[in-house]
């Protein structure tokens, strides 16, 4: 958190109309994370674009832009696993993709 007092569902909404979404994507997020995984591998990036970071996508969960949630997650895994200082700048590591794709397959860290 960046600002004493804010509300987390501020993160992602950017204002204070976001606590609904973020209650849902914390209710769902396993299975936010199987489609996520599912179009991954299946959609263009386009596609993908559209459903999981537009504001006009949302039609597989009836919420938009849950893929800020699971970058999120991802984010979290990481600064568990080495720290954040070091999770700032892992997209800059050789196997950063990797190590994405088997967090969403299940097979790198588990949040």
């Amino acid at each position: 958190m960046t600002e004493p007092g804010l509300n987390t569902s501020v993160y992602f909404s950017f204002d204070d109309g976001g606590d609904e979404w973020l209650e849902f994507a914390i209710s769902k997020q396993h299975d936010i994370k199987l489609e996520f995984a599912e179009d991954y591998v299946s959609k263009t990036a386009d596609a993908i674009f559209l459903e999981w970071f537009s504001i006009r996508g949302g039609e597989r969960f009836g919420y938009s832009r849950l893929g800020y949630f699971l970058g999120d997650m991802f984010f979290q895994s990481l600064v568990e696993r080495m720290e954040e200082r070091h999770a700032i700048t892992a997209w800059k590591r050789p196997d950063f993709i990797d190590s994405a794709e088997d967090w969403l397959d299940g097979k790198g860290i588990v949040t």
